[in-house]
């Protein structure tokens, strides 16, 4: 019986494509992502009375915290209409 060989895939394209997502994959993975996370966020911060391009900050690491941070720091048009 012959020795078996981890290091070298039965099929030569095999190793080359095994390790890698086509960005067919990626697509397949962001897009509901990006619709179940980015909807809520937009539906939110159009009740705050800010801009829903603001959505695209949740999506970058670090940006999203200071995003965050900024929508705590900054005065609601919307509830502020109220207040006299």
């Amino acid at each position: 019986m012959p020795a078996v060989s981890l290091d070298q895939p039965d099929h030569p394209d095999m190793g080359e494509k095994m390790d890698q997502l086509s960005p067919f994959h990626w697509l397949i993975v962001l897009v509901p992502l990006g619709v179940a996370f980015g909807f809520p966020i937009a539906k939110i911060l159009q009740r705050l009375g800010i801009s829903r391009w603001w959505t695209i900050l949740a999506f970058f690491p670090l940006l999203n915290v200071l995003g965050l941070w900024a929508l705590s720091a900054v005065r609601s048009p919307k509830v502020d209409v109220g207040v006299n």
